[in-house]
């Protein structure tokens, strides 16, 4: 059993193994390990340490420095350039060179240092050797000219913002040893598509942001993180399948990908338990801006409809809910302005403010029973909304809750509500009578103003009595006009004058001095 010297792939440590073994796992970290591949690694690094500098040519040490096995500074002018074998790491040698078009790195260079190639705004090619291991933070920043990048399967970690504004960035490799993409790792890139390995368990904040071309991607059973507006502003991106392995949406990760037609939000996804066993939403503003998306569903299971989740997805039509949901957030389909109908499941008994303002095509709403509250603004400004039905349960309505809502003539308040705040039924302009019930306690002002066809309310006697209350609740609409000139009319009864006018009565004849009434 002959034993061969081998540098694991995925953790650097070095060994001894079969040598007539295929493969091995590393004791260290425990991976699997192709054994002619961690032979070669080790080789490599042996020919790495006993190439010294002395050695380089002339025109090698005219133009690198370098010490220790590190590429420290290029005084070049050259446009294709070839790192020296022996070389390990690169630090900031060729930052902000702009003669530099192509650069091949030799196997023995393991890493690639932060701001190494930053701004070379003409480097088109680079060449990486099989022993690169890491990329390291801003490595190719606002490398604008560079259009492909292979990186090998040596290479376990890219840094962050390491190719962040590649613009011309078309055809990306990733190393199939890679299990996160950090931070803006290439945000900005032209990519139309890119194949993300298996290997990858979590998805950084803003890595694909602004990645306009992006057409498609799949992203691979077994991660379970995509961060914060990983995906924001992929105007192109289409269709995105979310693995039952994903726990983890952060806020925007879908933001303004203005070609997402449809998707399904896996149920595990939309609520999740806080430290104080709260359940609380993880895709606050997830597909917020999907301008092209049609169709939606949260799966089965599902508790909450997030925050802002499809907030102005303006093209929305169809979106399904479980019955297992419980709560709709706010804004979560503020500005959905081709919703006509939405079935709200039978558990649901809370929906927070703005949930559905500004759905113009919304016609009827049924809210179930168990809702005690319609919060602020919840339907505010769906213009054609003519039917709301609202249960037994129902206690308060909140200010400006169906404001706007100008073709709604369908309403029929809970005989025990108790409250409605400012503005509630504002410029309802097709309203045309309500009844206010015996256990109604808060009449908010402006409740009803701009009500131009409401003629008929009923209401109890205590309240008909409360004239300051009604004339700042019902300024504006005809049924306060009435109510006032009832008023009118009782004094002026009591002091002798006319009903009709409040003109001076003839003594004799009964009738109007000023308007000829008979009163």
């Amino acid at each position: 059993m002959p034993l061969i010297s081998v540098k694991c792939s995925q953790c650097g440590v070095i060994g001894q193994v079969d040598s007539e073994k295929e493969a091995y796992v590393c004791e260290r970290c425990g991976e699997p390990v192709s054994t002619e591949k961690a032979a070669r690694l080790f080789q490599t690094q042996q020919a790495a340490e006993f190439a010294a500098p002395a050695e380089m040519d002339e025109y090698d040490r005219r133009k690198f420095r370098i010490e220790n096995g590190v590429l420290l500074k290029y005084f070049g002018a050259d446009r294709q350039v070839q790192v020296p074998f022996g070389t390990r790491r690169i630090d900031e040698a060729f930052s902000d060179n702009p003669a530099l078009l192509e650069v091949i790195l030799p196997p023995t260079v393991e890493e690639i240092g932060p701001n190494a190639f930053s701004n070379c705004v003409n480097l088109t090619t680079i060449t990486l050797g099989d022993g690169v291991r890491v990329i390291g933070a801003r490595a190719f920043h606002e490398c604008i000219s560079l259009t492909a990048i292979n990186l090998p399967d040596s290479v376990t970690d890219v840094e962050p913002w390491a190719f962040f504004g590649c613009k011309s960035l078309r055809d990306i490799h990733l190393s199939a040893a890679i299990t996160m993409l950090k931070e803006n790792s290439f945000s900005g890139c032209a990519m139309k598509t890119v194949a993300l390995p298996a290997s990858l368990r979590e998805i950084g904040d803003w890595v694909f942001f602004g990645c306009r071309s992006l057409e498609s991607l799949t992203i691979p059973t077994g991660v379970h993180t995509i961060g914060a507006r990983a995906f924001f502003g992929c105007l192109s991106l289409a269709k995105i399948v979310i693995p039952d392995s994903v726990t983890t949406i952060r806020e925007a990760a879908f933001q303004d990908c203005m070609e997402l037609a449809e998707l399904t939000i896996p149920a595990h996804l939309a609520t999740r338990t806080d430290e104080n066993n709260n359940r609380v939403s993880i895709v606050h503003y997830a597909f917020k801006g999907c301008s092209n998306l049609t169709k939606a569903a949260l799966a089965p299971g599902t508790e909450e409809a997030p925050v802002c989740a499809f907030l102005s997805c303006t093209a929305l039509v169809t979106i399904e809910l479980p019955p297992e949901l419980k709560i709709i957030r706010q804004f979560a389909f503020q500005g959905c302005s081709k919703l006509k109908r939405i079935e709200i499941p039978p558990g649901v008994t809370e929906i927070e403010a703005y949930a559905f303002a500004g759905c113009t095509a919304l016609m009827t709403v049924a809210l179930p029973e168990g809702i005690t509250r319609v919060a602020d603004s919840a339907f505010a400004g769906c213009q054609t909304l003519k039917n709301v039905d609202l249960p037994a349960s129902l206690r308060f309505i909140g200010a400006d809750a169906f404001s706007g809502c100008g073709k709604l003539t369908g309403l029929f308040l809970p005989e025990d509500l108790s409250g409605i705040g400012t503005r509630a039924f504002a410029s309802c302009a097709a309203l045309t009578g309500v009844r206010l019930g015996p256990a109604l306690q808060e009449l908010g002002e402006r409740a009803f103003e701009g009500c131009i066809s409401l003629e008929t309310v009923d209401m109890t006697e205590e309240l008909a009595k409360e004239s300051a209350l009604l004339e700042k609740a019902f300024r504006g609409t005809p049924f306060f006009l009435e109510y006032t000139n009832e008023i009118s009319r009782v004094q002026w009864r009591k002091q002798g004058r006319c009903i009709y006018c409040g003109g001076q009565m003839n003594f004799f004849g009964k009738t109007c001095k000023s308007c000829g009434r008979k009163n």
